[in-house]
Parts: C-alpha cells; structure tokens; sequence
C-alpha cells in the first residue's frame, strides 16, 4: 500500500482490537486505514459501529481507547465519520475486495430443505423412473417379434438406437432454449412426446407389411427420442436449479432411480408381453400411460419456477472452455461401455449358462451396482468437493471390471464365473462413479469459468452432459458391439475398452494439472495488472484521488 504509516489509533471493542494506522501527522487528510481484527467474521459494519460507540466515548469523556499524540487528527477523522460510512457503504455495493469471495451460506453446507423442494424432486424421480423404464422394457421381446416379421439384425440395431441417435442430436438445443420455454413447460413437453411415441410403437404390431412395419417404427422411436431427450435434459436443469449446491448428491440419487428403472424395465417388459397373449400391444400401452400419468403428476405438482424470463443459453460459450470436453467424453464412453455389454454380454455369458433367468441376474449385478453406489459417489462429491476424483477412480474402476469380465489375454487369468461376476460389479460401481461426478464437475467448470450460475447456464449443461451420453448409448451397440465385437471377439473387445478408459482417466489427471497451473498463471498476471492499475491510480491527478488514497509525490497540505 502507498504511504508511509507514522501514527497510529487502537480502539478496543468486544468483538476485537482494531488499528486505524494513518499516514504521517496530516491534520486534513487521513490517507489510508487499515482494519486488523481478531475476529475473523468481522465484516465492516463493525467498523462503523466502533467509530460510533468511539464518538460517543470521546463525548463522554471515556478513555476505553488509546488516545493519539495528535488529538486534533482523531476528532476530524470522527467528524469526518459520515463521508467515511459513505465510501465503505458505496464499496459494500459494488462488491468487496477482488480476491474474497461473497459469503454465502450454502457453500458451507447450511442449506434447509422445503417442502417445495421436496415435491419437485419427487416429480423428477417418478419421471426419471419411468422413462429408463420405457428404455429397457423391449428388450425380451422385441427382437424376436422383428425376426419374426423378416428384418435383419442391422434393422433391429437401427430402431435400438434411434431413440438415443435423436436424443443427442435434440438434447443440445433443448438445453439451449429451456430459458425461454421454461423448465417446467419443457419437462412436460418431453414427456408427453414420448408418452404418445411409446403408445404408437406398440400399434406397430397391426402392421402386417414389413416396409410400413419398419417405415412406423423407425418413426415412433425417433418421437420417443424427442420425448426423451427434451424430458432428461429439463430433469437435470431443474435439479441443478433447485439444488445448485448438492448437485453430485442429488444426481446420485437419480441415477439410483435410472438403474432401478434399467433393472426393473425387462422383468416388467416380460410380464406384460405374457399377460397380453404374447404381443408387445401392452407392454407399450402401458408404458405409454404411466408416462402420461407422470405428466400430469408433474403439472400439477411441480412448482412453476420464481424466475424471471430470460435470454437463452450459449452452447458455443461452454465448448470454448477446453476443460469441458475431457469430462464430456468421460461421459460418453461411459454410456459406450454400459450399452456395448447390452448386445454382446448375452452371447458370451452363454459359455457358462444357457438359462435365460441365470444371464438376467448377472446384468443385475450391473445395475444393482451401479444404482447402489450412485448416491454415495454423489455424497462423496459434494461433501468433500472431489467430483474430479472420483470421476477418475470411477473410471479406473471401469477399466479392470472389463479386464476381468473378458478376462483379457494379457492377464492369463482363467475363464471362471466368479470372476466376471467381480468384474461386473467393479463394473457397475465404476460407472456409476463416472456418470455421477461427469455432470457434477461440468456444472462446477462452467460457474468457475464465468459462466452465469442461473437457468441458461443448467439448460446447457444439461444438453451437452445428455447429448454426450445419448452419443455413447449409439456408439456402444453399434461400433464397439458391432464392428469391433464382429472382427476381434469380446474378450479382445473388452480389453480395447478398458485401455480406452484407462487412457480417458491419464487424459484428465493431466487436463487437470494443466487446468491448475494455468489457472495459477492467470491469477499472478491478473494481480500483475491489478497491481499495475493501482499504481497509475496514484498518479492520478488529485481531483480524482479517493478518500483514503493520497497521491504520490504530493505532500499533505498544512493546517494553517
């Protein structure tokens, strides 16, 4: 700070000790003030409240402070007490200090749960639920009932996959225009779309002709993306709205309800496709109901958000930050990895049992799993601000479950069941690891890097995060399990997917070392110009010198 400091005035109050140091005995200009106090949750009221009560002191001759050698400095720094409360009042509203953060109670934990809080989140769980349930209820039936009609297993693939193909595709943009549409208009929105697809689809069994049959299908199953892609992306905007600090916890707990709705959609599926005389007319039926009821549930219930309208999102602002796209496409082959076992796990698990109910169990080790620690990786995250961490344990995690569920060549282990069952679990909890702390850590980067922490910033988030992991759920079906598991098998498959996720987890420690010291190397060049400003700032002409700044050079006037 400019100046030298000479003389100095302590007052002493209940809440600490405070020194006014002044610059040399100027009777007319007070330069500079400096507050040390003992109690680090002082803020500057106090200090106007000590000038106070040390007003009322020297009123009532009471020496509880330190008189100074020149009483005449102290008595005009008290008359001139309003236009100093006017300085800390102006500087209180423009912000504090630049490197002190504003003190807010929810970074530290202290956030009170409402009951309009809990209603939301229970609209996002019911409608998370159903739609995964949606997602995995064709899968016992519906690739027989296609042979039967004469589609290849290229066709089969395609309307697999349109759902998640369209998915990635709308995800972006919804995320970008929930600002204007709402979040609430859109959830909605979402899932009435893919209410009405899921219905459709089942009617596709009264089409006798293959080329109608294939024509709807592939149609209703690009509806029910639309659906999907709308619904998922506004779930995570209104989470990450309504739980800004606990969104890794509160994701964990979603997740947990998207695995569940995994494990349970083909039991569910099956049943239904029995009950109605072997035809998928009722399966889809009711799935479209239950999505329909979860509509209506959430407009009634949901609460309309307290926000004002606003411009929409920038997804070309959030990819320009580098240190997005390692934890996007952690994302997405997490979601590659869980849906390349959907098609191909089966087969190879023939090799120790041919019973139907025996393979099931074993992809419920996954789910089960992954739904289990789903909210402990969420609560680790949040707690101890480690969503970086985890993700990148999680995907270690990943990488030896697939070196055992294989098991690769390179470690010569035996072809044994329990093995792959440790494998799959590893599996299971790594992945939920991945999932979890992915869209966390996203949300945290872009508030870091000057991202608005409002609705625009959550909508986009959520459309990049969504469309990423939709872009996997293609790419794992259709690449891993179908190009690569077709030339080199799924042992060596599975051994390419677990250096893939090992070399992912290399990729981000060291954009994470990067992320650090250039982040250090901003803040030492932005100091430099701080530093730099301050010093022209003194050499400014008096006129423009603030109250407590004395100018360079200039010497205090005298008193005559």
């Amino acid at each position: 700070m400019p100046g030298n400091r000479s003389k100095c005035v302590s007052f002493k109050t209940n809440e600490g000790s405070f020194d006014y140091e002044k610059m040399s005995s100027s009777a007319t200009d007070l330069s500079e003030a400096s507050l040390k106090t003992s109690s680090p949750s002082h803020s500057r009221s106090g200090l106007l409240e000590d000038m106070n009560s040390s007003e009322r002191s020297l009123d009532s001759n009471d020496r509880d402070f330190e008189t100074p050698d020149n009483a005449k400095t102290l008595s005009e720094y008290l008359l001139r007490k309003d236009e100093i409360k006017g300085c800390f009042e102006e500087e209180d509203d423009n912000g504090s200090d630049d490197d002190d953060e504003p003190f807010d109670d929810d970074s530290c934990g202290k956030y009170k749960i409402t009951k309009s809080d809990i209603i939301t989140f229970l609209c996002l769980v019911v409608s998370t639920f159903i739609s995964w349930l949606a997602f995995s209820i064709m899968a016992p039936f519906f690739p027989n009932e296609a042979h039967r009609r004469g589609l290849m297993d290229i066709e089969v693939g395609i309307i697999f996959s349109l759902q998640a193909l369209t998915s990635t595709i709308v995800s972006p943009i919804v995320g970008k225009f929930i600002p204007l549409i709402g979040a609430k208009v859109t959830l909605v929105t979402g899932l009435f779309l893919e209410a009405t697809g899921n219905i459709l689809f089942g009617y596709c069994v009264k089409l006798h002709s293959k080329t109608a049959f294939i024509a709807f299908a592939y149609i209703t199953r690009i509806l029910v993306g639309l659906g999907v892609g709308t619904s998922v992306t506004a779930t995570m905007t209104i989470n990450a709205k309504t739980f800004p600090n606990h969104i890794a916890r509160t994701m964990g707990l979603l997740e947990t309800t998207a695995g569940l709705g995994l494990l349970l959609g083909p039991v569910f599926g099956g049943l239904l496709y029995q009950l109605g005389g072997s035809s998928y007319l009722l399966p889809f039926v009711v799935i479209g109901g239950l999505d329909m009821g979860s509509m209506l549930f959430s407009l009634y219930f949901l609460p309309s958000p307290k926000c004002k309208a606003v411009e929409s999102g920038s997804v070309s602002e959030l990819l320009r930050i580098p240190w997005v796209w390692p934890i996007a496409m952690a994302a997405f082959l997490g979601s590659a990895c869980l849906s390349f076992l959907e098609p191909t796990f089966s087969v190879h698990a023939t090799n120790f049992t041919d019973n139907a109910f025996y393979i099931g169990l074993l992809f419920m080790l996954i789910s089960g799993s992954y739904a289990g620690s789903s909210p402990l990786w969420g609560w680790i995250g949040d707690t101890f601000a480690m969503t970086r961490v985890c993700l990148i344990i999680g995907l270690i995690l990943d990488s030896i479950g697939f070196l055992l569920i294989g098991p690769s060549p390179v470690l010569h282990l035996p072809s044994r069941l329990w093995i792959i069952c440790i494998g799959l679990i590893l599996f299971g909890v790594g992945d939920g690891a991945v999932i979890v702390s992915a869209i966390g850590d996203m949300f945290k980067i872009a508030v870091k890097y000057k991202l608005p922490e409002d609705i625009r910033t959550y909508g986009v988030v959520s459309g990049v995060f969504n469309g990423a992991y939709s872009l996997g759920t293609v790419f794992g079906p259709w690449v891993a399990g179908g190009l690569l598991y077709q030339e080199y098998g799924f042992n060596n498959t599975s051994q390419i997917m677990s250096l893939l996720l090992l070399s992912m987890a290399f990729i981000i420690c060291v954009s994470s070392v990067v992320e650090h010291h250039w982040r250090k190397r901003q803040n030492r060049l932005g100091k430099r110009v701080k530093d730099l400003y301050n010093v022209q700032t003194d050499n400014a002409i008096p006129e423009t010198v603030p109250l407590f700044q004395q100018p360079k050079g200039k010497k205090p006037s005298q008193e005559s």
